[in-house]
């Protein structure tokens, strides 16, 4: 073999070796982009209010103790009248409509047109009228949380529900509102916990 033959025969390995190692490092460059972009996708962690004993929380699943907190602050800040159930109770509907299904916001929107008339000329009942409903805590609030799907629960609260009008008391009882929640990520930047409510599971239930 000449000279120039083995010249050109050591190019072309060279050649093949340089094309081997840019395929090995295109290869790598491309498995480090995927990777990087794997690490960079949302995680959604589900952290209960209370981790003082210590608690496994895994990644896209809702915990119970969340779920319920959850059910309690929608429906107590809903609930909530402070001075004035006739304006109170419409603005807490509008103000918490992100955190709520359509169909359970027209629920409200009913039930606040029901009571703030009446076809017989009754006052309005809701007018001057005040709320508060307050948490009867279980000792495991998980326990008062059903999973009804993959993403669906029934939520149990036990509350004391008061209405006073002119500061005397109309309505007081401990009752049990069941609640459907369903995990929601469609609008993150309205609502930001993943959660909704999406109406109730049934009729309160005075329990005393």
């Amino acid at each position: 073999m000449s000279l120039a033959a083995k010249i050109d025969e050591q190019k072309d390995k060279t050649i093949k070796s340089q094309k081997g190692f840019i395929i090995m490092l295109f290869s790598i460059v491309l498995l480090v982009c995927l990777n990087n972009y794997s690490l960079r996708q949302t995680m959604r962690l589900y952290i209960p209010p209370d981790l003082s004993v210590g608690q496994v929380v895994e990644a896209g699943q809702v915990d119970k103790s969340y779920a319920y907190f959850f059910a309690y602050n929608i429906l107590g800040g809903i609930a909530r009248w402070k001075k004035n159930g006739e304006v109170e109770y419409a603005n807490n509907i509008s103000m918490y409509r992100n955190y709520i299904s359509s169909h359970f916001s027209q629920q409200l929107k009913s039930d606040f047109d029901k009571r703030s008339s009446d076809e017989k000329g009754r006052l309005n009942e809701l007018k001057n009228r005040t709320r508060e409903m307050t948490l009867i805590r279980p000792d495991m609030p998980s326990k008062m949380v059903k999973k009804v799907g993959n993403s669906n629960y029934v939520i149990y609260l036990d509350v004391q529900d008061e209405e006073r009008l002119g500061g005397v008391i109309v309505k007081s009882g401990i009752y049990r509102y069941s609640l459907n929640v369903a995990v929601d990520t469609g609008n993150l930047l309205d609502n930001d916990t993943g959660l909704k409510v999406l109406g109730f599971a049934g009729e309160p239930v005075l329990i005393q």
